[in-house]
């Protein structure tokens, strides 16, 4: 997109028709591709070894982590400035506070085009935080763009399956949350939760990666108080990543 390539697709549906999605498992290995409190690995094969790494829950830049918003009102002068800071949008000052997950280099294109979802463990020094989380891609210079972001406030761990979207393996791609009631969580207990990330549009080309990042709310918006968060990857109970692919017609 910042090149001006452009991939047009077009359907009568939202998820489009052929959707699939991908799951891509948290992994403690190290992918050694950036400077991160957790530079884990994001994979197609769900990692035996667990590991629990955690991350201080502090405000992240919201020009970097809060890309609707930003994108929004980048006009009045923001995009401007990251001509000249580039690190303002591209996730640098994201990394040092945050657990970040990341492929291999891609093979090959990956379409990317609606709703995402995760699936998190996760365990907290507070009752309630907040759980957010960034879909990222990143060229081969290593530079990381965000193209999605997804946010869930873990007093609301519950979801009504029937009005959420379930693709054909019968997995939750596009959970619909609960809002109704607070249920906060002992401190310290590992709870699951199923997170929804916001429709996504991009096309990861050969030799990128598709990284994410779990960090602290921006700071533009209400965050929950400060604290430590811990996630649990790999075995039984395994995070993952939901992305929606298609092939291009």
């Amino acid at each position: 997109f910042l090149a001006n390539h452009v991939t047009h697709l077009t359907g009568d549906s939202c998820p489009l028709r052929g959707t699939r999605w991908t799951p891509l498992y948290l992994s403690g290995a190290k992918s050694g591709s950036v400077g991160s409190l957790h530079d884990g690995v994001l994979s197609a094969s769900r990692p035996s070894a667990v590991a629990t790494p955690s991350y201080p829950f502090i405000p992240s830049d919201a020009l970097e982590t809060d890309v609707h918003t930003i994108a929004v009102v980048a006009g009045t002068g923001l995009d401007q400035a990251a001509r000249y800071l580039p690190a303002l949008t591209d996730l640098q000052l994201a990394a040092p506070t945050s657990l970040t997950y990341t492929t291999a280099p891609l093979t090959r294109p990956v379409i990317a085009v609606g709703p995402a979802a995760a699936d998190i463990w996760l365990s907290s020094t507070a009752p309630a935080t907040d759980l957010y989380l960034v879909v990222a891609d990143v060229r081969p210079d290593g530079t990381a763009y965000p193209v999605g972001t997804g946010a869930l406030r873990t007093a609301y761990p519950d979801i009504v399956r029937s009005r959420s979207v379930v693709d054909a393996h019968g997995r939750i791609v596009d959970p619909y949350n609960v809002f109704a009631a607070r249920k906060v969580s002992r401190v310290g207990t590992m709870r699951r939760y199923q997170v929804e990330i916001l429709p996504i549009g991009n096309r990861f080309a050969t030799g990128d990666r598709i990284r994410l990042y779990v960090v602290g709310t921006p700071i533009d918006q209400l965050a929950s108080p400060p604290g430590l968060n811990t996630v649990r990857t790999g075995g039984l109970a395994a995070s993952r990543l939901l992305l929606p692919t298609v092939r291009n017609r």
